[in-house]
């Protein structure tokens, strides 16, 4: 199938940049745990952030080198659709989610001693899913210099969604987050990368 082969293409050609953002979702709260004062507390938003950098550094240099002109040039020389080409880049991202989320588990309830529940673990997840959907139709919409104000976004569209939420008075505690919130995140997540990889088909232009 066309898509498996530009997912292998990608991989073969950033080994690197992905390894580099495993790396970083496994040390860097590593570090913080132990070289540094960071309250306990805090350490499950650390897990979070490091995710979202350490799937940054692998997503974005594969789109990178997907916007240079020569390698548009032969991708359109190729019997492949634009739509191949973008949905394969979304299963890319979900599959990097699914790995880097699961790392995170695996970090901090094995290794670290710590406890992230499944509700943390299901709003880590959508939130990933929201930044690849963003990232990724800024990179189809605009272009990789774009792309890489994805994070800036999302990190104002949390910041909105936590003062709504706290005008609610609904609780975001450490121990506190409700289901039903972390279901209303999944949706959010969901949709938007649903939505994105629909809006991106369409955004897309070739050479």
């Amino acid at each position: 199938m066309k898509i498996w082969v530009l997912i292998k293409k990608d991989i073969s050609l950033c080994p690197q940049w992905i390894i580099a953002g495993i790396v970083l979702t496994l040390l860097a709260p590593v570090y913080f745990l132990y070289m540094s004062d960071l309250n306990e507390l805090l350490l499950e938003p650390v897990f979070l952030i490091s995710a979202l950098f350490g799937c940054n550094i692998a997503i974005s240099r594969i789109c990178y080198i997907e916007d240079n002109y020569e390698t548009q040039k032969l991708l359109n020389s190729m019997p492949i659709s634009k739509y191949e080409l973008v949905f394969s880049r979304y299963i890319e991202g979900l599959a990097l989610i699914i790995i880097l989320i699961l790392l995170v588990i695996i970090n901090e309830n094995f290794i670290l001693d710590g406890n992230l529940d499944f509700d943390n673990s299901l709003m880590f997840f959508s939130i990933g899913l929201m930044f690849e959907g963003l990232y990724l139709f800024f990179f189809y919409k605009w272009g990789a210099n774009i792309a890489q104000y994805a994070l800036v976004a999302l990190m104002a569209i949390l910041g909105m969604a936590y003062l709504i939420i706290e005008k609610l008075d609904i609780s975001l505690g450490r121990t506190s987050i409700t289901m039903e919130i972390d279901i209303i995140f999944a949706v959010a997540g969901l949709t938007t990368y649903i939505v994105s990889a629909l809006m991106s088909c369409k955004c897309y232009k070739s050479i």
